[in-house]
C-alpha cells in the first residue's frame, strides 16, 4: 500500500545564513530526481523543463529578493513575479553563464509567461515588428552541427531560410538548452549557497519571503466535518 504523501513542510527561518542551505539542498535533490530525468524522455520534454526550471527560479528570486524595498505583488504579499524572477537571472544564473542577465526580460515574457499560462513559450515582437521566437533543444552550449545552422544557448540567431509568415521579414529564434536550463540552475544553487559576499542580507531577505510563504492562503474550500 502507498503513503499518502501529505506534505506541510515550512520554509525554515534562519538565524544565519548556513541554515538555508539545507533548504536549497534538498530543492536541488528535488530538480536532480524530478525534473533531470525528463531528459530521457521521448522528446526530452522540453516545454516541461522549461516550464519547472523557470518555475523553480521564480520560487528562488522570491528568497533571494524577499519582501523590503522591492515591488510587492498585493494578491500573494511578494516581490512581483516579473522581478524576483529577472533578479534571480540577473544577481545569480549570470554568475554561470552572462546571458542569463542579458536575456532575463526576454526569458521572463517567453517562456514563464508562456509555458506556465498558454503551454507554448510566447513568440515577440518588438516595436520595429520584427519576431522573435523560441527553439528549444538538447545539447550544448555551442552547437555548430545540431541544426542546418550553428546554436548558441540563448543567443538570439536569425533562422536562414524562414521568414514571418506572409512577409519577408527574417524570423529570429533564441535557443535554449534544456540540458543546460538543468546544469545550470543546479550550479546557480552553489553560489545561491555562497551567500554572494553577503550572507547578512541574504539571511533578512529569505527570512521576509519565508514569513509570507509559510502563511496558509485563506480560502473558504467546502467542510466535510
Amino acid at each position: 500500500m502507498t503513503t499518502p504523501s501529505i506534505n506541510l513542510r515550512r520554509i525554515p527561518g534562519i538565524t544565519n545564513w548556513d541554515e538555508a542551505k539545507p533548504h536549497l539542498d534538498m530543492l536541488a535533490g528535488t530538480v536532480i530526481n524530478d525534473i533531470a530525468p525528463l531528459l530521457q524522455t521521448t522528446g526530452g520534454a522540453p516545454h516541461t523543463v522549461s516550464r519547472e526550471v523557470f518555475c523553480y527560479v521564480d520560487y528562488l528570486g522570491a528568497l533571494y529578493v524577499g519582501t523590503g524595498g522591492v515591488p510587492i505583488d498585493r494578491t500573494s504579499g511578494l516581490a512581483q513575479v516579473g522581478y524576483r524572477f529577472t533578479r534571480y537571472l540577473e544577481d545569480v544564473m549570470s554568475l554561470v553563464d552572462p546571458a542569463y542577465a542579458t536575456m532575463a526580460k526576454t526569458l521572463y515574457e517567453m517562456f514563464r509567461s508562456g509555458t506556465v499560462h498558454e503551454f507554448d513559450p510566447k513568440t515577440l515582437k518588438n516595436n520595429v515588428g520584427v519576431f522573435l521566437s523560441w527553439m528549444e533543444y538538447s545539447g550544448q552550449r555551442y552547437e555548430p552541427k545540431l541544426f542546418p545552422f550553428p546554436v548558441q544557448h540563448l543567443k538570439i540567431t536569425q533562422h536562414p531560410d524562414r521568414f514571418v509568415s506572409g512577409g519577408s521579414l527574417p524570423l529570429y529564434a533564441l535557443p535554449v538548452s534544456t540540458i543546460l536550463l538543468i546544469q545550470d540552475l543546479l550550479a546557480s544553487f552553489e553560489h545561491f549557497k555562497s551567500g554572494l559576499g553577503n550572507p547578512l542580507e541574504r539571511m533578512n531577505r529569505w527570512n521576509e519571503a519565508a514569513k509570507v510563504l509559510n502563511k496558509p492562503k485563506s480560502f473558504e474550500f467546502p467542510w466535510l466535518p
